[in-house]
């Protein structure tokens, strides 16, 4: 999960799309190694259910809003002739950036010829390099994973997607659609831009639908300084969503609002005076998370390092550590456990050291050989 072999940017090549008839105006294609699936690193693990990625399992594109200098950068990612397509909605000064982030994300500069060697004697994980599987699909920083691990713990996976999809709602930088017009408030219903320099309140979301007026665009909010209205209140009012046109926050955006904003607002519960603390310290810089990626700490102290932010423990550092490219944790929970017991164990309930015995002959690939052993049905 480490870009342990660094594979360059070179096979990258971007091209205009400005002659198509498509939202999207540009295209880059980045060259892959054989050993990459596209699917089967998509479909890894849940990461790809989780905002501001989206998964369209029809087509099978991925998208994502990646956050650059210049702002949110909405784009979607596929699989075309064997090289990674990336459909940016927009043309950016800085396609190295998103390039990289690509490339990261996917795993692509990430060697597994030795995990795939550990596992070759394995007729149950013989699957995995025949499919080319074993990359697990990560954000563009370690922030971000950081964050979206500590909601992924003691809760149902639908709290998880509720909280991170309400961070990325409230807090993740919004990309204001091209307009072409000049910087006034347009598109104010009923004599908004007059209340606005009048100095008067902005009626209410709900008083507006109520007495059957249009909601405002959200660039005319923006700009007019108005909060936007949440993505439940849209969904009711039948107001198309910002889904996708979202960036996942930054530790600033997420210090600059207090505990009680992400117990109301994200329903992040007992996390939220953590997440308050671990915004600020990134935000500060007395925490650099994206020093892990790259850290010299054997495995075992690299993980008391991250266990000093408060809401990490054994098993959420123990998948950040294969999200940073370190597999020697087994990162069991419920879940995982409750697998090994059905593939390995008659469905009896067994002690973790017995489970640990099982992946033992792994070595350092042990992490991942156990979420490849139970994942299997989600590799087609």
């Amino acid at each position: 999960m480490s870009r342990n072999v660094p594979f360059g940017v070179f096979g990258v090549k971007l091209c205009s799309r400005r002659s198509l008839d498509m939202t999207m105006n540009s295209t880059i294609f980045i060259e892959v190694p054989e050993s990459f699936s596209f699917r089967a690193t998509v479909n890894s693990h849940g990461w790809c259910e989780l905002r501001p990625f989206s998964l369209d399992e029809e087509n099978w594109v991925l998208s994502y809003v990646f956050l650059t200098d210049a702002g949110p950068v909405p784009a979607v990612i596929s699989e075309e002739n064997g090289r990674v397509k990336v459909d940016l909605e927009r043309e950016t000064t800085a396609p190295d950036v998103i390039v990289e982030q690509t490339r990261h994300i996917l795993r692509l500069d990430e060697d597994l010829s030795e995990f795939y060697s550990a596992i070759a004697k394995s007729e149950r994980l013989r699957w995995v390099s025949e499919r080319r599987a074993g990359r697990l699909l990560r954000s563009p920083t370690v922030f971000e994973d950081l964050v979206k691990t500590i909601c992924t713990t003691n809760c149902s996976w639908g709290l998880t997607k509720s909280m991170v999809s309400n961070l990325v709602e409230k807090l993740g930088k919004f990309r204001v659609p091209p307009s072409g017009g000049s910087p006034t408030v347009k598109g104010l219903a009923n004599g908004e831009e007059s209340r606005l320099k009048a100095g008067l309140k902005a009626p209410s979301e709900e008083s507006r639908l109520k007495a059957g007026l249009k909601a405002p665009s959200e660039e005319s909010r923006l700009k007019a300084g108005l909060k936007a209205p949440s993505e439940e209140s849209r969904l009711k009012a039948g107001l198309k969503t910002t889904a996708g046109l979202r960036a996942f926050p930054t530790a600033e955006a997420m210090a600059s609002v207090d505990a009680d904003f992400y117990r109301d607002e994200i329903r992040a519960g007992y996390r939220s005076p953590y997440f308050v603390e671990l915004a600020e310290s990134v935000a500060s810089g007395r925490l650099d998370p994206e020093q892990w990626l790259t850290s010299d700490l054997p495995t075992s102290e690299l993980k008391k390092e991250m266990k000093k932010v408060k809401g990490v423990g054994d098993y959420a550092a123990e998948n950040l550590l294969k999200l940073v490219g370190r597999y020697d944790g087994l990162a069991l929970d419920s879940w995982l456990r409750s697998q090994f017991y059905k593939n390995h164990n008659n469905e009896k309930v067994c002690p973790d050291k017995r489970i640990e015995r099982h992946y033992t002959k792994y070595g350092k690939w042990r992490g991942l050989a156990i979420w490849c052993d139970m994942t299997e049905k989600w590799i087609t």
